[in-house]
């Protein structure tokens, strides 16, 4: 860092930049922004980056895309890293950018499948399905119950309540109490 006067007597520090961008489909922007911003205001205090939407143009191809601007390569690139995860589950979740549509269509949905989860009082017999989970320890040590053929997340109810990832579990936004 470089300090320099102005010619008012203000005193002045040059502090180097460094930026990366992130192109989004429009379709994931809220899933990656969070509910008020509060996943990407959440990674820019992390990581002590400048972290902001942008508009469709031309550079990107006529997707939004976030311009990511911090102080080291390392905070920038881990914003970059943190951002990326979360635009690969929008798109695992919610499919925009391998699929192929017709003109003027929106993309196919996946199909949606009907979990019955055992429980205390079961369902009857043709309504179960077993889901076999495995115990494993989350980035905070706590323990989660782990579908290992899809990472989904169970209570110990047997009730769906997230996607494990990278030792993180994501919560759904569609979790009922």
């Amino acid at each position: 860092m470089k300090i320099v006067n102005g010619k008012h007597g203000a005193s002045i520090a040059e502090i180097p930049q460094f930026q990366s961008c992130l192109r989004v489909h429009p379709n994931h922007v809220g899933f990656v922004i969070g509910g008020k911003g509060a996943t990407v205001k959440k990674i820019a205090s992390d990581c002590k980056c400048y972290i902001k939407i942008q508009d469709p143009n031309s550079f990107s191809g006529g997707f939004p895309w976030f311009i990511i601007k911090g102080s080291t390569i390392a905070n920038v690139d881990e914003a970059y890293h943190r951002l990326i995860t979360i635009a690969n589950e929008a798109e695992r979740r919610m499919p925009c950018l391998n699929t192929t549509t017709p003109p003027n269509d929106r993309p196919v949905p996946r199909p949606r499948a009907k979990l019955n989860i055992l429980s205390k009082t079961p369902p009857p017999e043709s309504e179960q399905m077993e889901v076999t989970v495995v115990e494993k320890h989350d980035n905070e040590g706590n323990i989660v119950l782990v579908d290992e053929a899809t990472n989904e997340v169970y209570d110990a109810s047997g009730r769906l309540v997230g996607h494990f990832m990278n030792g993180t579990l994501l919560g759904r936004s569609d979790e009922s109490v």
